[in-house]
């Protein structure tokens, strides 16, 4: 907001020092002045937690630890994402924006839960904020690359990527590019840069995950179905339970309850699940 100087100086000098003397109260009972990010060195048990993806467990810890000190809302909003519990997360950590307001961390972590929400304009400007507040520079160009695929402006976001690719040809800038091809509906291109990544590091599980859509799409639901397994021997982020378990119900012999399984697949498998069931469940 605009003020208008002279018309409104008093106004915004008590304004102020309403402001202050509040920062002054945070301080004291807070302690958070002294740094500008949330610190999970605090918190040595919900560290351990978050580490082996105990995120149940984290929940509890760190809501109960918010009761006393505000910095755990940051973690707390991190536990609660990884239980897919989105709009909590991001009113946990709008809060922490206004005791951390200068930490690029907290900023950047607010652009990418309201990217996963969907809100790719609100998301950008997020990672725009953090980068100038000094948080890396490349993590926020990849930010606003994927939300300018995500609401089609392909032309910016390639513009983005040959950027990130230039200064670091890594697998994970690469991948930002295979999704901007699946998202064009460019399978074949994405089906040829995901094997040349794959070539050069097998040990990406993103990379298998996304051929596995890529086959998926291209109507080879086995080739799929491998990519898919090995993605998620490699990484448990890409593991989906039902998926697993229906998968290993269909070997059984028992189709039925194989199809179950699959339909409660959770946000990032489904597209898995929904192809499954379209070919072994109809």
């Amino acid at each position: 907001m605009i003020f208008d100087y002279f018309m409104k100086t008093i106004n915004a000098f008590y304004h102020n020092l309403r402001r202050f003397k509040l920062f002054i109260f945070l301080c004291s009972s807070l302690s958070v002045c002294a740094q500008e990010c949330p610190d999970i060195e605090n918190f040595f048990k919900g560290e351990i937690l978050l580490e082996s993806k105990q995120y149940p467990e984290a929940d509890l810890y760190f809501a109960e630890q918010a009761q006393n000190n505000e910095e755990a809302l940051f973690f707390l909003s991190k536990a609660l994402y990884h239980l897919e519990n989105f709009s909590a997360a991001i009113e946990k950590n709008e809060r922490v924006m206004k005791l951390f307001p200068k930490c690029g961390e907290v900023t950047y972590w607010q652009g990418e839960l309201l990217e996963t929400f969907g809100d790719y304009a609100s998301a950008i400007g997020l990672y725009n904020k953090a980068s100038k507040q000094g948080y890396s520079s490349e993590m926020c160009l990849q930010g606003r690359a994927r939300c300018k695929i995500g609401i089609g402006d392909y032309t910016s976001a390639n513009v983005d990527i040959a950027k990130l690719i230039k200064e670091n040809p890594s697998t994970e800038n690469q991948l930002i590019k295979a999704e901007m091809y699946l998202s064009q509906k460019k399978e074949k291109s994405a089906l040829n840069l995901l094997n040349q990544i794959i070539a050069k590091d097998q040990r990406s599980g993103k990379a298998y995950f996304l051929l596995s859509i890529c086959y998926m799409e291209e109507k080879q639901p086995e080739k799929s179905l491998d990519a898919y397994k090995k993605a998620s021997s490699l990484d448990s982020e890409f593991a989906d339970p039902h998926v697993n378990k229906g998968i290993e119900l269909f070997m059984e012999g028992n189709q039925k309850e194989a199809c179950k399984e699959w339909k409660k697949a959770g946000k990032l498998a489904k597209p898995i699940g929904e192809d499954l069931i379209n070919t072994h469940c109809k």
